[in-house]
């Protein structure tokens, strides 16, 4: 769905609105800020982009984890080579790829205006 289209200005817009949760950085919150990504991540349908493939059985299946869930066991490499599959892309995983990344860049930025 492209941006320049009423319909795909609405989702982008809803994609990269701030999360309503503040994380302060502590492990007793980290649960609530996984739960509230993850909802994002269900309303805008970004469930593909985050389970990253680890490995492959037997049978040459992919064996994949969510990041949210699992993000202790998967490593920097194997998330990248995850996201390296779709970047760039004209397809819906780049696409959510970008909500994701223009969502942080939109907290980093209310984060200096109010931190002066």
């Amino acid at each position: 769905m492209g941006l320049c289209t009423r319909a795909g200005a609405l989702i982008y817009i809803k994609a990269t609105k701030a999360l309503s949760y503040t994380f302060e950085g502590k492990n007793s919150s980290l649960q609530a800020l996984l739960e509230a990504v993850d909802s994002c991540a269900q309303q805008c349908g970004w469930d593909d982009i985050l389970d990253i493939t680890i490995d492959q059985d037997a049978a040459g299946n992919n064996i994949s984890r969510s990041i949210l869930t699992h993000f202790g066991e998967i490593t920097l490499e194997k998330a990248s080579q995850g996201a390296l599959e779709y970047l760039g892309t004209q397809s819906r995983n780049a696409q959510a790829c970008n909500g994701k990344r223009d969502i942080n860049i939109n907290n980093r930025i209310l984060d200096t205006l109010k931190n002066g």
